[in-house]
């Protein structure tokens, strides 16, 4: 009886446990987007140490960061100058040894910046951190020592968040009150708090799309409102500049191609919603989402990236997701784009003609 009680009580107590690790486990998982884009145009010299990058990373399995954020991250510190690229190239003197100047071999460099990023991933995912791709990126410049600052006071990564922490090590560290290019105020002199910003706009200027959409970004749904003339009062216009399609409440919403969120925030009539530039002049917006939007303003997203889920947002009248297809600022029909959305529907309810 003793026995049968204590399994019972074990049971009780870990199974609520073992659902929170399973939903952030999932969720960590939906929500990371691959910050990586179809091509790039990096300086010629950054561009040479691709193939090194790429072994690298396999080497250590550093599954955190992509190729080009790690291109990019390497243009910052370098500089994209051959002296520099010949000697320390990622800058990692300072965390082998404390100071510029004890590695001048580019092997070394790569090397020791690469362990120092797997530290840093290591200490983050101990610590629990949220946003731990941007935490490690930002830790590379100040130092583990920001990771366990996020960590005691329970914050993720911001650019508020490293001026705070900057602003701390300036006062700890005056001697660094001296050099102070990046605040006019003088009070955030330790480290560069917008070490990540810089990287990611580094990056995100490189890349180039091709406006191809590749998914429907909802995986079971029935369709309920076509392209073209509205059969409902909901638009005033009496055109429907998109498609409607429903899933499940929640599903999540995935986004249809490579490219940049231009757009990611509330509208009181698309509600939440985001907007992704595909290149070539083509624009996709999802609209009606839930507030948990997964991306935000300047993030690389891959097909199949999860951006937000299904919601009734803004002007609707009930659970769905809304998608628009522009071309040069001009919205058309998705099926020129996504002819599967209807082809991979589980019903059409739709009741207009268009």
């Amino acid at each position: 009886m003793i026995k049968k009680t204590i399994i019972i009580f074990t049971f009780i107590t870990l199974f609520p446990l073992l659902l929170i690790i399973l939903f952030f486990g999932i969720e960590a998982e939906s929500s990371n987007v691959s910050n990586s884009c179809t091509n790039s145009n990096y300086p010629e010299l950054i561009e040479k140490q691709r193939k090194i990058v790429e072994l690298k990373k396999e080497e250590l399995s550093l599954e955190l960061f992509t190729e080009n954020l790690l291109l990019a991250q390497l243009w910052q510190e370098s500089g994209a100058i051959k002296g520099v690229l010949e000697s320390d190239p990622w800058q990692s003197s300072e965390s082998l040894c404390g100071s510029i100047g004890c590695i001048n071999d580019p092997a070394k460099s790569t090397d020791q910046a690469f362990k120092y990023h797997k530290t840093n991933i290591g200490i983050a995912s101990d610590l629990g951190l949220r946003n731990q791709h941007d935490a490690v990126l930002q830790a590379y410049n100040f130092g583990s020592g920001y990771l366990f600052y996020l960590s005691k006071f329970n914050l993720e990564h911001s650019e508020v968040a490293a001026y705070n922490y900057s602003v701390k090590m300036t006062q700890k560290y005056p001697e660094y009150g001296r050099v102070c290019s990046l605040d006019t105020n003088g009070k955030a002199c330790y480290g560069d708090f917008k070490y990540v910003s810089t990287i990611q706009q580094k990056m995100n200027e490189t890349c180039e799309f091709s406006g191809v959409l590749t998914i429907v970004p909802l995986e079971e749904y029935i369709i309920t409102q076509y392209f073209g003339k509205a059969s409902n009062q909901l638009y005033q216009t009496g055109e429907h500049m998109g498609m409607d399609i429903a899933g499940v409440d929640g599903s999540p919403i995935r986004s249809p191609g490579d490219g940049k969120v231009i757009f990611a925030g509330y509208d009181p009539v698309g509600g939440y919603m985001v907007k992704i530039d595909h290149g070539d002049n083509i624009v996709s917006l999802l609209a009606h989402m839930k507030p948990s939007l997964q991306v935000k303003l300047g993030d690389l997203v891959t097909s199949g990236d999860v951006i937000g889920y299904q919601g009734s947002t803004g002007y609707s009248t009930g659970s769905h997701l809304h998608i628009e297809i522009r071309e040069e600022e001009n919205s058309v029909d998705p099926l020129n784009y996504l002819p599967q959305i209807k082809e991979n529907a589980s019903a059409d309810f739709a009741q207009n003609g268009g």
